[in-house]
């Protein structure tokens, strides 16, 4: 004999069957405002006024969620719900098998770093250019970097905004509209370059073309690589990377001069980059169908969303670079140009490159290690104990800088042991930093790039709690830092190696006003994550 309408049962109310619903829609929300609340959850989990009736005996489903969420509220204060605290092994896990993919990351640039060592060409480098040749081509990177930062940081956050939400389409609207605007600002950027040369020279007119040609050519890999990194097809992108070198290198030994080869090669890796962005996202498109009919988003709803993260990108790059625009400016015995690309101190400054490796990956991990504790911790603790939800991202925080830390010094071990490996290689030895100035800016740099990735840990995880201004404002100043020092330095002494005194001491300000900032942050987490809604 059925129940009769309007008569719950109490034995299936407190049954296995309603606890198991009470359970899915604590997943959804763990902490419902009211009984419509709970109806509303009700009704996105395919329940319906027949359902509730049939299979619990309530009237309707409003009544089902008022019983609902009467009983969520009894279960909370019979079990409260766990601190949320740090489960040690569970970080140590957690980088253990994402560390790989962070390190996939950053293998682009050892790959570009032992082929120019090998095969003394990459897609951005070649080693028989002459100092005239080198100080533009090293000009056109550090542009290359200046014109498309800025862009591929906005590209990033936009898109991943839309990816999120499950609009494909909108998303690779998006991404392929800010690749266009980067590419305007790459060729508008070149062509005020050979304007302003004709007014104030500064480089002979075929230099300055000869870096227009690179400028244009690295933003538009840039530009192609960084939908391959939104998209986390590191993999992809590491393959394509080596491949550029490899076609760059058989037609410069097919007797093509090397700015030909170099051309042929980033336009082949920045094609293959759009077409494998292209393929992947209509995958991801069929995979997940967009909900509904996009509608692209005007220029300034555009701009308020990704401003700040273009504004990061654009003087992030200029602050990793001002050192060598100062060292490159310092007057020397021999200065026939304003700028004047000094060898030994970029290559000090390539080999500490290596020491970034294992903290960027590092980076990698850990920022989304504490995006997804936030994530997944937020609505499981009530008002009453944000303290105890302070305390716990307190602890992540402190655990994932003695990570951190871990990698760094694992880096700069690493480091040192493959400086002394290549010391018995012949092909290697000669390009070691062991003379002149190279050592000093070697181990000042090192000390600087460890400093940098632990100040960008700290940068992207504001960023991610939904408070980009601080950040950039430490940037701005650092910068400030890192060029005036610098300058002073080098201009009262005359050596261009002291510029690096100016990263070290930048990257240092940065990285201490930024862990103050993020200790700061966490004891007004609540109100950042309630902003963010």
């Amino acid at each position: 004999m059925n129940r009769a309408v309007g008569a719950p049962s109490l034995q299936a109310v407190g049954g296995p069957e309603w606890t198991a619903l009470g359970r899915s829609v604590r997943e959804v929300n763990a902490q419902p405002v009211d009984a419509l609340d709970v109806t509303a959850l009700l009704e996105s989990l395919g329940w319906t006024d027949r359902q509730a009736a049939e299979r619990f005996g309530f009237p309707d489903l409003f009544a089902m969620g008022g019983a609902l969420q009467q009983w969520l509220a009894e279960m909370r204060q019979v079990e409260p719900p766990p601190k949320p605290g740090l489960r040690w092994y569970a970080l140590v896990w957690r980088v253990a098998v994402q560390f790989p993919h962070g390190l996939a990351f950053a293998l682009p640039i050892i790959i570009s770093f032992a082929a120019m060592l090998v095969l003394h060409i990459s897609l951005s480098s070649y080693l028989y250019f002459d100092v005239l040749q080198a100080t533009a081509l090293a000009l056109a990177v550090f542009l290359s970097f200046l014109a498309t930062g800025g862009m591929v940081q906005a590209m990033a956050n936009s898109v991943l905004l839309f990816l999120n939400m499950r609009e494909t389409a909108l998303a690779r609207t998006t991404a392929w509209r800010l690749m266009r605007w980067g590419m305007f600002l790459a060729v508008a950027l070149a062509v005020a370059l050979v304007l302003g040369d004709a007014v104030i020279p500064v480089l002979p007119l075929q230099l300055v073309l000869f870096m227009d040609i690179y400028l244009v050519l690295l933003s538009a890999m840039w530009l192609a690589f960084a939908s391959l990194y939104i998209l986390r097809s590191e993999y992809y992108l590491t393959a394509i990377t080596a491949g550029g070198i490899l076609v760059a290198f058989a037609l410069w030994r097919a007797g093509l001069p090397v700015v030909v080869a170099q051309a042929i090669a980033l336009v082949a890796a920045a094609l293959a980059s759009v077409t494998t962005a292209v393929i992947l996202l209509a995958r991801l498109a069929r995979r997940n169908p967009s909900r509904s009919r996009f509608v692209e988003p005007r220029i300034s709803q555009l701009a308020y969303i990704a401003w700040p993260y273009f504004l990061y990108g654009t003087i992030y790059f200029v602050f990793i670079f001002i050192d060598r625009i100062v060292a490159w400016s310092t007057a020397g015995t021999y200065m026939p140009y304003y700028i004047w690309f000094r060898g030994q101190y970029e290559l000090g400054m390539d080999w500490a490159l290596l020491t970034l490796v294992l903290p960027l990956a590092a980076v990698e991990v850990l920022v989304h290690y504490v995006v997804n504790w936030v994530q997944s911790n937020q609505q499981a603790v009530p008002a009453a104990r944000t303290a105890d939800f302070v305390r716990g991202l307190r602890a992540v925080y402190l655990h994932c800088l003695g990570a951190f830390a871990v990698a760094a010094a694992a880096a700069v071990v690493l480091t040192r042991v493959v400086i002394a490996w290549a010391r018995g290689v012949r092909i290697l030895a000669s390009a070691l930093p062991t003379v002149s100035v190279e050592p000093f800016v070697f181990h000042l740099a090192t000390a600087s790039y460890i400093l940098l990735a632990a100040s960008l840990f700290n940068i992207l995880v504001m960023f991610s709690l939904g408070s980009p201004w601080p950040p950039l404002r430490l940037i701005g100043i650092a910068m400030a830092i890192d060029f005036l020092l610098g300058l002073v330095v080098t201009r009262l002494t005359g050596q261009y190696q002291y510029a690096v005194l100016g990263l070290l001491f930048g990257t240092g300000f940065l990285t201490v006003s930024s862990t103050r900032e993020i200790l700061r942050h966490v004891s007004h987490i609540d109100y950042l994550l309630f902003r963010m809604v």
